[in-house]
């Protein structure tokens, strides 16, 4: 009997999966000739599999994160609000190890900590905001999957570089006249989700988010200006209420206390940056959704272009490959690829030509090699 593997189908051992089951409780790869669609265009392995589908989380996580893109803040904020006790139990910890470092400095201010203290804060601060990305995108998309201290833990390096590059950038921009270094800071906005969330190394990651924001910049630009006065409405009186509880609790003397009141600092700022990053976040991945919405052949010839890191059509949507799950030759047809954030889709790359399909084709199996093909 041959033995089932992550590419095949688990209703027809032999043939290729194509895509998972949308159903929660099966997840199985399934075939071309097995895959049955739902009214919603989700995709499952069989017609029992779709009919019994009773399990409403992933319908409602595809709704959520398309509404992103139209309504990012109220996507965002909400993120944000059911968020808050996953957010507070997963970086707990990350505040306690900073209070501890703090108590151990004897100071309850990062000002007056030995420089040793003060380095150990400041790399346990930046990993309580990444593990804060990280918690607030799986709870948004889905991704990543796994630990996210491990993978916040494996993922901090890159990210705080890609954060140095995009500021060294910027910098460097807003020397030559100032609007350079504003183009250059909203077309890399999103760099930071490529690199913490995606995997994408800095330089990567740049160019992913630039790629990501072309064609996009005003949208981008108001989003992002509106971000910053919304953070008045949020960030600011969590960060006045962090101040009013350090306070009170360090009028209470003691070491314990002082060290208290600068991890409740710490965890209410966790909470302040996860409230300016929801909106953020519902935002970037409802445009990917959008990008990624079928309903229609999305690929004609003279439209597609291909990348080291991405697929672009129709000018300005991207698709970027670590979105593709599979890829799959169709002769005489194209290319068909099943993208991994929701919602899954199929998406068909038609009206190619013979050479054309061909090039395509060797161009993905070089950059994806373990996607089936």
């Amino acid at each position: 009997m041959a033995t089932e593997t992550a590419s095949e189908c688990k209703n027809h051992p032999y043939a290729m999966a194509v895509g998972t089951c949308a159903r929660a409780q099966c997840a199985g790869r399934f075939c071309e000739e097995c895959r049955t669609e739902s009214s919603d265009d989700r995709l499952y392995c069989s017609v029992a599999c779709r009919d019994g589908d009773e399990d409403m989380g992933s319908a409602a996580l595809d709704a959520a994160v398309r509404a992103g893109s139209s309504h990012p803040f109220r996507t965002g904020w909400r993120l944000w609000l059911r968020s808050i006790p996953i957010l507070a139990a997963t970086t707990s910890p990350v505040a306690l190890a900073m209070a501890l470092v703090a108590w151990s400095g004897g100071s309850t201010s990062f000002e007056n900590l030995p420089p040793e203290q003060s380095l150990i804060v400041m790399l346990l601060g930046l990993y309580g905001v990444a593990l804060s990305g990280v918690t607030l995108s799986r709870q948004h998309a889905g991704l990543p999957v796994g630990s996210p201290y491990l993978w916040a833990l494996k993922r901090v390096i890159p990210y705080a570089t890609t954060w140095l590059m995009v500021a060294v950038t910027t910098t460097l921009g807003l020397l030559l006249f100032i609007i350079p270094g504003m183009i250059v800071a909203i077309r890399l906005v999103w760099a930071d989700e490529f690199a913490l969330v995606h995997a994408s190394s800095p330089a990567r990651a740049l160019q992913e988010s630039w790629e990501f924001t072309r064609g996009r910049a005003i949208r981008v630009f108001g989003f992002q200006w509106l971000v910053g006065f919304a953070s008045y409405l949020t960030a600011v009186p969590i960060i006045g209420l962090s101040l009013a509880l350090s306070n009170a609790i360090q009028s209470l003397g003691g070491p314990i206390a002082n060290a208290t009141a600068f991890g409740v600092s710490a965890l209410m700022g966790f909470l302040a940056y996860g409230s300016i990053h929801g909106p953020e976040l519902a935002y970037f991945y409802g445009i990917r959704a959008d990008d990624q919405r079928l309903g229609k052949p999305l690929f004609a010839a003279g439209e597609l272009e291909l990348s080291p890191t991405f697929l672009r059509y129709e000018r300005t949507r991207v698709i970027h490959y670590t979105d593709i799950k599979h890829i799959r030759s169709e002769p005489g047809k194209g290319l068909l690829l099943t993208l991994s954030l929701p919602p899954q889709r199929l998406i068909r790359l038609n009206g190619m030509s013979e050479d054309e399909r061909t090039k395509a084709h060797e161009h993905l199996a070089r950059l994806a090699p373990d996607r089936g093909l």
